[in-house]
């Protein structure tokens, strides 16, 4: 098997959290499996830019890579960072060979625009050179650089490090799809006001608090291409105090959609919500009808969720929401009714 693995840059100097790596990547080798270690280098880039008296621009909140900027960025991740995490390996036995995304075009990127402002020299991966891959994890650990290729011009271009490790695993795993989860967790935080305290260009308005979860689904569509099966779980009732409001649920339907996503699924409540959702107490299909309510704002399916866990009640949800006022819900409701194992 192809493992993938991400140390980010506030790891990558953590000498405690290196020897774990190493542990972990020569278990995985006495297993037969084949391993990438892609990096960051965070601090470091931080540190080398304010030594060389180079500001860090920002756009709307957003970092801005000028030409020195990413020489600066190059020479810590593809020099600095990878080669010492590459000695580190060697130190205990494994085999490892450095290289960033730019060798034999590994990782091919394009510019991206954000929210149509121009944010320099930084790229999402579009493609990634499989071949050469597969080649070099045949006798080493691949430690790779995230600085990739721009397709066309042939110029170094930089790449948030997640984005190209997730690349990399959807296209050597072959995965057809991933979901994003909102409710309580990260997303959900930077969209409720209830958590949400930021000034800054994610914070406050909610527009501004719309945006880390819609250039999330963004980014997830860019770097996987599109073909890839993009689902986004919106939370249609928080159910806590401070929560969204049904137009700004309905807006973030519209801008996810428009960012990529393929599907949105539809999450009722936070963790920390004292309703209940899901308990037998609560009505068969009680939420399903905020299927019907969210996909008269877009055009992408709409899964209605909660509580619809036997086939009859899934065969009214998808009469009912196919009524003029309803939701043309997925057929992956129905497969459940024909499965002969059905409890």
């Amino acid at each position: 098997m192809r493992i993938v693995l991400k140390i980010g840059g506030n790891e990558i100097d953590d000498a405690g959290f290196l020897s774990k790596v190493t542990s972990l990547v020569s278990r995985l080798q006495k297993e037969n499996h084949q391993v990438v270690v892609v990096h960051g280098g965070g601090k470091e880039i931080t540190g080398l830019l304010k030594k060389l008296g180079i500001e860090t621009g920002f756009v709307n909140g957003m970092r801005y890579t000028d030409a020195q900027s990413l020489d600066a960025t190059e020479m810590v991740l593809s020099g600095g960072s990878n080669k010492r995490l590459v000695r580190t390996l060697q130190r205990s036995g494994i085999s490892a060979l450095g290289a960033s995304g730019v060798d034999g075009s590994i990782l091919v990127a394009e510019k991206i625009i954000r929210q149509g402002e121009d944010l320099g020299l930084v790229g999402d991966v579009s493609a990634v050179n499989v071949r050469v891959v597969e080649n070099l994890i045949r006798d080493f650990v691949l430690v790779l650089s995230p600085i990739s290729l721009e397709k066309g011009s042939g110029d170094s271009l930089n790449v948030n490090a997640d984005y190209a490790a997730a690349a990399q695993r959807c296209k050597e795993g072959g995965l057809d799809g991933c979901e994003t989860v909102t409710g309580g967790h990260l997303i959900g935080q930077f969209l409720s006001p209830r958590t949400n305290r930021r000034t800054d260009a994610w914070g406050g308005s909610p527009e501004n608090r719309r945006r880390f979860a819609v250039e999330t689904v963004r980014a997830v569509r860019e770097a996987a291409g599109p073909a890839f099966i993009v689902i986004y779980r919106i939370s249609v009732l928080d159910l806590v105090e401070d929560g969204q409001t049904w137009d700004e649920v309905t807006a973030l339907a519209r801008e996810v959609e428009a960012a990529g996503a393929s599907i949105l699924n539809l999450g009722i409540g936070w963790h920390e919500a004292r309703v209940p959702t899901i308990v037998t107490s609560v009505p068969r299909a009680a939420f399903a009808s905020y299927a019907g309510r969210l996909k008269e704002h877009v055009t992408v399916p709409v899964v209605a969720t909660n509580r619809i866990n036997m086939p009859d009640v899934a065969e009214a949800v998808l009469f009912a929401l196919r009524q003029p006022r309803g939701c043309e819900v997925r057929e992956l409701l129905i497969a459940p009714a024909t499965e002969p194992s059905w409890p």
